[in-house]
């Protein structure tokens, strides 16, 4: 880690978000090793598990809309953090289906709220489709988080007008022209052991 001294030196270095990039390059490293194994990771691997993380952060974050049409202003009953918690919910909610208060789908289990941290890496891994390079840099940034969000490579293709190997190949440039666009900005951005 640099020192504040010599980050206020250098003025490329002096941005809000070099630290965050490095948070979120880490972080998303970090689950590449552990996916791929501790051999092999590159730093374009680290860029597409970041993509990754934020679509599924995007995915993750509440529906205000859905919420405000259907009246579903809290998030009743709190997420259980232990087992007799979770029991104890369930039970409430159960009793609750069995007299009528609640409907049925209620019983489906609600996923924790979204960190800050993750929006805010999220929304900083969202700034980096300025580092794709191509003629046809919105197709390509479609195609990279349609990609990231789990969208089979078919239907990318078919919303894209492009072939499944195209798909494969944009994916594979993008992410390399956004991890060289980003050791261009940030040089210590990336750990030491990733591959080139």
């Amino acid at each position: 880690m640099r020192s504040a001294a010599s980050i206020f030196a250098d003025p490329i270095m002096f941005d809000a978000d070099h630290e965050r990039t490095i948070e979120a390059i880490e972080l998303a490293a970090e689950v590449a090793r552990a996916d791929k194994g501790m051999l092999g990771v590159r730093r374009s691997d680290a860029v597409w598990y970041a993509l990754r993380e934020a679509m599924e952060t995007l995915r993750r974050l509440p529906d205000r809309e859905a919420g405000w049409l259907y009246c579903q202003r809290s998030l009743w009953p709190e997420f259980a953090h232990d087992h007799e918690d979770k029991v104890e919910a369930y039970a409430t909610m159960l009793e609750r289906v069995k007299i009528g208060e609640l409907p049925v789908e209620a019983l489906a289990p609600r996923r924790p709220p979204v960190s800050p941290k993750a929006v805010s890496r999220m929304e900083l891994v969202f700034g980096w489709n300025a580092y794709v390079v191509s003629k046809y840099r919105r197709r390509d940034w479609r195609i990279l988080c349609m990609s990231a969000n789990g969208t089979p490579a078919g239907s990318v293709a078919r919303i894209s007008h492009c072939s499944k190997r195209t798909v494969y190949d944009r994916r594979e440039l993008q992410t390399a022209a956004i991890a060289r666009g980003l050791l261009g900005r940030y040089p210590d951005v990336f750990p030491n052991d990733l591959i080139a």
